[in-house]
């Protein structure tokens, strides 16, 4: 698949649609930005519904922070608001895992 970025109003094919999905393995062409019609939302909501209920875990493995420097070493500095402030590399390393929920019995 393959995500296209343009300017609708210059294109010839999908006037207007500034974001197109195309699929070359189903050779389809979609414009992200329209509108679901009712039948798709209703396969979307008939999906979800059906779907087995998933737990997910996320791990943080690694945080690191550091400023951010120039090509010279100078720190960075970006204007926010008409405030002076540092810019900061953060770097996040996480591990995520996903189980289908278990069904929680009843007992009396």
């Amino acid at each position: 698949m393959t995500v296209i970025f343009r300017d609708g109003k210059k294109a010839n094919f999908l006037k207007g649609s500034d974001l197109v999905l195309i699929n070359r393995d189903k050779e389809t062409i979609v414009n992200m930005m329209e509108d679901f019609d009712f039948e798709e939302r209703l396969a979307i909501i008939q999906e979800i519904m059906n779907a087995d209920p998933i737990q997910g875990n996320v791990q943080y493995l690694k945080i690191k922070g550091e400023e951010a420097k120039s090509f010279f070493g100078f720190p960075i500095f970006d204007n926010i608001n008409s405030y002076k402030s540092k810019r900061y590399k953060v770097h996040i390393n996480t591990a995520v895992s996903y189980s289908k929920k278990r069904e929680e019995s009843e007992s009396d």
